[in-house]
């Protein structure tokens, strides 16, 4: 199973402080929503895997990011998390949820595009443990620094 990055990064590599984006650009909010929205396979919605900050950095009224399936990714929190249905999924691990995932693919479920969309320790994580699996990485770079 093939995964996509998307992010936006600046010349520091940051993509983000005290959990909010670094950079709230227009243009690159309606990149993003474009880019994990369409629809890639026939009736099949994509999948956005976040860690628990990244859930939290999204405004209530954007939540779940809409006509995306909406995956969480926390051990602390996870107890908390207790609202799931069609849209929101949460897992305590990534490596089960990339399982199940993966699982649902081959039963002809939740074909649509997988896309990590942070914050800093999943992206590390699965640029550590599953480069060969990285399909696309979607990157905005900004020439700019906030120092």
């Amino acid at each position: 199973m093939k995964l996509n990055l998307i992010y936006c990064k600046n010349i520091l590599n940051q993509i983000g402080i005290n959990n909010e984006l670094l950079y709230h650009i227009p243009e690159d909010m309606k990149y993003f929503k474009k880019i994990t929205s369409q629809e890639y396979v026939k009736g099949q919605k994509n999948i956005v895997i976040m860690g628990y900050n990244t859930w939290k950095s999204i405004p209530d009224k954007y939540k779940p990011l809409p006509n995306r399936i909406n995956i969480i990714i926390t051990k602390n929190h996870f107890s908390e998390m207790k609202y799931e249905d069609e849209n929101i999924k949460v897992f305590d691990d990534f490596d089960f949820c990339y399982k199940i995932l993966k699982e649902g693919m081959n039963n002809g479920k939740m074909l649509g595009e997988k896309f990590v969309i942070g914050g800093s320790k999943l992206y590390n994580y699965v640029f550590d443990n599953y480069l060969s699996y990285i399909n696309k990485i979607y990157e905005t770079y900004i020439s700019h620094s906030l120092n």
